[in-house]
């Protein structure tokens, strides 16, 4: 599985873990390990496809709170996980390996 593959894998499986939190789960604060990986994730993304940068929603920093002063939860957390997961599905390469149908569809 190359790198990129791996990634689509990684963010499907946030995107499964987040489908099932409870609607009071996803207003709760996420720990400090979670938005680590979050934004681990992230920045393997942007190296795997640099030119996705400027798409990429924000980081989730330690002290939670957002640019605008919001709190960042597992609502946010989903909400930017679910970008990243359109962004790498639009970022299909349109050579030959694209056409063998080695990609993972982030959907799956």
């Amino acid at each position: 599985m190359d790198r990129l593959a791996s990634l689509k894998s990684k963010v499907r499986g946030f995107r499964l873990t987040l489908a099932r939190l409870t609607p009071g789960e996803r207003e709760q604060l996420p720990t400090p390990e979670y938005r680590a990986e979050y934004n681990n994730v992230r920045k393997l993304v942007i190296e795997a496809s640099p030119q996705l940068e400027k798409f990429m929603p924000p980081t989730v920093d330690d002290d939670v709170q957002l640019k605008d002063g919001l709190v960042a939860r597992y609502v946010e957390i989903q909400t930017y996980i679910e970008q990243i997961s359109q962004l790498l599905l639009d970022d299909q390469p349109t050579d030959e390996h694209s056409a063998s149908g080695d990609e993972i569809n982030p959907y799956e």
